[in-house]
């Protein structure tokens, strides 16, 4: 019983921090102007376990992101076209938020 109530107190911090920060990712991105990114479309052309590859529309950039960048109810698929919101002042490592164009 005492390695139970363990169990879920650890799963139940666990939940806490992961909300908090999908909510501080969210927040951050939501109070910001839109001149403070840059965006580029890229089309999904692999989707494997580990994550996606897309191809740029405008050049030849190839793009790799993992899922946990993706909203939880987000479904990308090979083929679909996406929106990739970087921060102005960190392309490389400031992928911010991915929309999937409709």
């Amino acid at each position: 019983m005492g390695k139970m109530n363990i169990l879920l107190g650890l799963m139940l911090v666990l939940m806490v921090v992961y909300l908090y920060y999908r909510m501080v990712i969210d927040s951050n991105f939501n109070t910001e102007s839109p001149e403070d990114y840059i965006t580029h479309e890229y089309v999904i052309v692999d989707k494997t376990s580990e994550g996606y590859t897309g191809e740029s529309v405008d050049n030849d950039n190839v793009i790799f992101f993992t899922h946990d960048k993706l909203q939880p109810d987000q479904i990308i698929n090979v083929g679909d076209n996406v929106i990739c919101y970087f921060k102005e002042s960190s392309k490389v490592d400031g992928l911010i938020k991915i929309d999937k164009v409709e």
